[in-house]
């Protein structure tokens, strides 16, 4: 290797920093869509599953009262940076909803499906012999 010329080098730092510009340009159009779509997802969680919500808030209380500066800082994150909870809890929604699906179906392979029935007549059966006597043959 020739380290003595300056145009390799140049030549790395702009690809380096074309890099770097073109992963913050890409994070910075993620965090914009995700601003604008993140309304549309929370409602979308709502409707998915509720419980998703009750329960992020309800471990956000258990934070304040246990840790609070903890929790006030994880509050204030949550508010400002809304978007990613409210994309980890459509995610989660989302999980749970899946989940939920396939261990319903999983039931119903093992204990099988409900079926329809029909009343049959209540009178008695008759007695079956276990092997034909002397009078079946005559």
């Amino acid at each position: 290797m020739n380290a003595k010329n300056p145009l390799g080098f140049i030549i790395g730092l702009l690809l380096i920093g074309g890099l770097i510009y073109g992963v913050i340009k890409i994070t910075q159009l993620v965090v914009s869509l995700l601003y604008s779509v993140s309304p549309i997802l929370l409602i979308a969680t709502l409707i998915i599953d509720i419980s998703v919500i009750k329960d992020y808030f309800a471990m956000l209380g258990r934070l304040l009262r246990n840790n609070t500066p903890v929790g006030v800082i994880a509050l204030l994150l949550s508010a400002v940076f809304y978007p990613f909870p409210i994309t980890y809890l459509f995610l989660k929604a989302i999980m749970k909803r899946k989940i939920r699906k396939n261990a319903d179906k999983q039931r119903r392979m093992v204990e099988g499906d409900l079926i329809d029935f029909e009343e049959l007549d209540s009178k008695p059966m008759e007695k079956q012999r276990p092997y034909p006597s002397d009078k079946d043959f005559v």
